[in-house]
Order: structure tokens, then C-alpha cells, then sequence
């Protein structure tokens, strides 16, 4: 378990859910989730055979996001409605 992680359970035990993210930074995961939504649905049969750097090159383009962090934030958030 890294030093991190320790930490993360030591605060919040098994609830997670106790961390707080900034609504700025929520919206923005959202916008990520819902261009990388509109992009695979465009491709329709093709997404499944589009390489990955395609899509994020997109989403890198409209948002100006590194590629590394578009990918951490589709492969490790949900996207979440804000109210």
C-alpha cells in the first residue's frame, strides 16, 4: 500500500466518498466524459477499432488538456451531476 493510500484510509477509512473535489474540477471531468462520449458515438462502428490517441488528440484539442490527464480522468473518474 503506497504512503498515499495509507494516508487516504487513515482519514476516511473505507469511505472514500468523504474526499472533497472542487466543483470547478468536477465540471471539467464532465466535459471530458461527454466529449469522449460525442467522439465515440460519431465513430459509431469504428470506435472500436479507432486507436485511443485519436479520440484523446480530439478531446486534447477542444479542451487543451494533456493527453495523460484526459486519459487519468477517463479511466478513473465517472462522471457526476452537479446541483
Amino acid at each position: 500500500m503506497s504512503v498515499f493510500n495509507k494516508i487516504i484510509s487513515f482519514f476516511c477509512g473505507d469511505n472514500i466518498d468523504k474526499i472533497r473535489i472542487r466543483e470547478s474540477t468536477v465540471m471539467r471531468n464532465n466535459q471530458v466524459h461527454k466529449l469522449h462520449k460525442e467522439i465515440i458515438d460519431q465513430l459509431g462502428d469504428l470506435a472500436t477499432v479507432v486507436f485511443r490517441s485519436y479520440v484523446y488528440g480530439k478531446i486534447k484539442d477542444a479542451t487543451g488538456l494533456s493527453v495523460r490527464h484526459i486519459s487519468r480522468i477517463i479511466n478513473h473518474t465517472k462522471a457526476v451531476d452537479v446541483r
